[in-house]
């Protein structure tokens, strides 16, 4: 009878541990989930504000297109500091030193200004890539049993 009584309270105490340990592993995974999420939505953003450099203006507006380049050095200059890669904060650096006072490009820009961009943009791609909530590295780290 002792035997049945321990036999059945190790069971209720590997239960009650399992469940924890799932409820804190599935929070955790949730939590990843919804960094990684927020992190990309950042970094779409910052990359919709980059292409005023690449638009005509014209077709944006000469207002719009002021208000998108400030949008765009302020989120470089502030916001990206909290959640980019040192990658990615070089390659903007290097882009912002291309700026002149008024946001435009200095000599009318060029293809070394546009590979400071997609280089940042490489950067952005690589940094969302390595993140454990992304679905790529779900999807190599996926053991089937």
């Amino acid at each position: 009878m002792d035997k049945f009584i321990l036999e059945l309270l190790k069971i209720m105490v590997g239960g009650v541990v399992g469940f924890y340990l799932k409820s804190y592993l599935d929070k955790r995974a949730e939590i990843e989930a919804r960094d990684y999420k927020a992190k990309e939505k950042r970094y779409q953003t910052l990359l919709d504000l980059a292409r005023v450099y690449y638009q005509e203006s014209q077709q944006v507006g000469r207002h719009r297109e002021i208000k998108q380049k400030q949008k765009f050095i302020r989120e470089l200059q502030v916001d990206a500091w909290l959640y980019a890669s040192d990658k990615v904060l070089e390659n903007a650096n290097l882009f912002l030193d291309q700026l002149d006072k008024d946001y435009k490009l200095k000599g009318g820009g060029g293809e070394k200004t546009a590979n400071y961009l997609k280089a940042m943009a490489e950067e952005i791609r690589k940094d969302l890539r390595k993140s454990k909530s992304s679905p790529r590295y779900i999807l190599r780290n996926l053991t089937l049993k």
